[in-house]
């Protein structure tokens, strides 16, 4: 992946470094009213998994509507893009190997242990993941073949990711996208954990994809009415 910067993070902030130059960004994390409504509503989707009725609708905590915006494919006249990913969750770095070896254990069970293992990853979720990210894959971007998210994203990695869903809320950051090869081993095994939860549940692939990690500098509530319509809640207590 040919990026033209660094982003490192530390001391509750994100650093973007071109060369001499370093932009400092705020490392916020998901307030409990955004925690309650994105496990709750995963949990109501594993119930119906487990009696066999999968859900007909794509709103939710799982489907992140991405916007991101830097540079233009042969194909388009505008940089800015949005595109709806499969988001997931950070793990913490003394977890990340609990959970990659708990799939690994259970990848041929039948879908009733998978649910239950699931389960357990969600119900404990601030023993297992971060609160100041979230977690995806650039499925699409493979060979000569490049996504506009995945251009966007090598030139400029600011993000903004919208949930569809009622309440509905907004997180904007800075996306740091991730590979196999990575310096940090723990970066490392969180590209392995969002492969293998993505396999995990919908099936064997045949190849890699390219993770990104979405750290989070602000949280919003969108919801239309009282304590919505855009209000900053990331500082709010956790």
């Amino acid at each position: 992946m040919d990026i033209g910067y660094k982003i490192v993070v530390k001391d509750n902030a994100i650093l973007v470094i071109r060369g001499d130059e370093v932009q400092t960004y705020p490392l916020a994390v998901m307030p409990e009213r955004f925690v309650k409504w994105s496990i709750g509503e995963r949990l109501k989707v594993l119930d119906m998994v487990k009696e066999h009725k999968f859900p007909e609708y794509l709103e939710g905590p799982h489907n992140g509507m991405v916007a991101t915006c830097g540079n233009k494919r042969d194909d388009d006249v505008i940089s800015i893009n949005n595109a709806v990913k499969g988001v997931g969750y950070l793990p913490k770095k003394e977890q990340v190997d609990y959970l990659i070896n708990r799939m690994k254990e259970t990848k041929k069970e039948g879908l009733s242990k998978k649910v239950s293992v699931l389960y357990d990853f969600y119900t404990h979720f601030d023993e297992y993941f971060r609160r100041d990210g979230l977690l995806s894959l650039e499925l699409y971007t493979h060979g000569d073949f490049k996504t506009k998210t995945y251009l966007n994203l090598i030139k400029n990695p600011e993000y903004a990711m919208v949930f569809l869903d009622m309440p509905t809320f907004q997180v904007k950051g800075i996306a740091r996208l991730i590979h196999k090869d990575e310096d940090s081993s723990y970066e490392k095994k969180v590209f392995e954990y969002a492969n293998l939860i993505h396999s995990y549940f919908h099936g064997h692939f045949e190849r890699e994809f390219i993770g990104i990690i979405f750290y989070i500098s602000r949280v919003f509530d969108s919801t239309p009415g009282k304590g919505g319509k855009g209000i900053r809640i990331d500082m709010e207590a956790s």
